[in-house]
């Protein structure tokens, strides 16, 4: 390969051109190389090929090689430039004018994330960069994009609570596959765990827009709402169950509740496998308010007020009639 101007390496120009480092001599003495032959057009495309992959790994095989350069001609098909390296001053801003608009249509668009993950037996509270703190439940993971200017974006997969802080300028948005949920400054829950076909937002104060590629809806404080990714439908719930966040409260409320649907909320709060044996046991009515509860109290409350016995294997833990003391 020759040099552009018997000083200058093309493959070395190239590289410092696309990490935006070379200087506005350097940028129109590339262009008029790539300009004096397709031979040169072709080498400049594939230097392009390389550098996308060598740096942007993740998204090189959905960028657009030939849309890049095609935007790239467009820019500088009007332009002429001399087979001379010497350049009026303002040839050059022309050039290098059109130069700027081709490169950022040629730059990928390349959004990074800052991972956070709670662990599958706790979980685990962290602060934003844009001070936001969040609480994530058992397993769960989130990516907060870093390099964004206008908004704050957040990547979902499991569940949730965010207090957002407040900034009209900069919406914060969280994404789970085609569902948004916007708001401005507030708290609220997404449970978004994976295998599920349900997303659920609960909103504990503030107000939130639960955006769809379908439909809208907006929540206030106090309020759910379901999205049904099979067939993309947004359905408000008319109980705000507070058991439903009682990973984040550490409350749990039980009003006449069968002790078969207690022993399901119980074995989600605690990450067990809890269950009832015999209809009559099961239908129990159980009126209680549990604050920061422990299982191993919890099973003796209910063992002494039921005269059940709690009987735990490795699998599970059986909820069933004491007859030994009948």
């Amino acid at each position: 390969m020759s040099n552009i101007d018997n000083t200058i390496e093309p493959d070395a120009l190239m590289w410092k051109f696309f990490d935006n480092e070379a200087s506005g001599e350097e940028k129109t003495l590339l262009l008029a190389w790539v300009k004096r032959s397709d031979e040169n057009k072709r080498l400049f495309q594939e230097a392009r090929a390389t550098y996308v992959a060598t740096k942007y790994p993740d998204v090189d095989a959905a960028f657009d090689h030939d849309r890049a350069f095609q935007a790239f001609t467009r820019e500088t098909r009007a332009k002429t430039f001399p087979i001379k390296l010497v350049i009026s001053a303002a040839a050059c801003v022309a050039v290098l004018l059109g130069f700027g608009i081709a490169y950022l249509t040629m730059k990928p668009s390349v959004t990074t994330y800052i991972t956070y993950a709670s662990g599958q037996t706790d979980t685990k509270e962290v602060s934003l960069p844009d001070g936001s703190s969040v609480l994530m439940n058992r397993g769960t993971t989130l990516g907060f994009a870093d390099n964004t200017k206008e908004t704050r974006e957040v990547k979902l997969r499991g569940e949730a609570s965010f207090d957002v802080k407040h900034d009209p300028a900069k919406p914060f948005s969280v994404f789970v596959d085609k569902l948004q949920v916007k708001v401005l400054g507030t708290s609220f829950i997404v449970d978004a765990k994976p295998g599920c076909d349900s997303v659920i937002v609960r909103v504990l104060s503030g107000r939130v827009v639960m955006i769809s590629p379908s439909q809208s809806l907006i929540l206030s404080a106090n309020q759910t709402a379901v999205y049904k990714k099979t067939g993309d439908k947004l359905l408000p719930v008319s109980n705000f169950d507070k058991n439903a966040i009682s990973w984040k409260t550490k409350e749990l409320y039980f009003n006449a509740t069968p002790l078969s649907k207690v022993a399901q909320t119980l074995g989600e709060y605690f990450g067990k496998n809890i269950v009832v044996a015999g209809d009559d046991v099961a239908r129990y009515p159980l009126s209680v308010q549990l604050d920061n509860p422990n299982l191993d109290s919890v099973l003796q409350l209910l063992q002494l007020t039921f005269n059940i016995k709690a009987v735990k294997t490795d699998s599970a833990i059986i909820l069933q009639e004491n007859k030994i003391n009948n």
